[in-house]
């Protein structure tokens, strides 16, 4: 999901480059990545903004959240979203 993220941002967002792969191989890497990303759709970011990209951020907020979740508990190769 991090390194496609960018397919369902809104148009014109500039600040998220999508790590390569090899990014998130490492750890610490790939925290760094989760942590841009929520910054980037966080909810309260996004004041002022249309109802349909609020919408579209709070649901990636959440789907980032759930997906982190399960990748702290070990979640097999399957349901890793990163």
């Amino acid at each position: 999901m991090l390194c496609n993220l960018s397919d369902v941002l809104w148009q014109g967002e500039a600040k998220w480059q999508p790590p390569s792969m090899g990014d998130l191989i490492d750890e610490g890497q790939l925290r760094k990545h989760y942590m841009k990303a929520c910054r980037v759709v966080h909810p309260d970011k996004q004041a002022g903004q249309s109802v349909e990209r609020r919408f579209t951020a709070g649901k990636l907020f959440d789907l980032l959240n759930k997906s982190w979740e399960k990748h702290k508990q070990g979640g097999s190769q399957q349901t890793r979203m990163f």
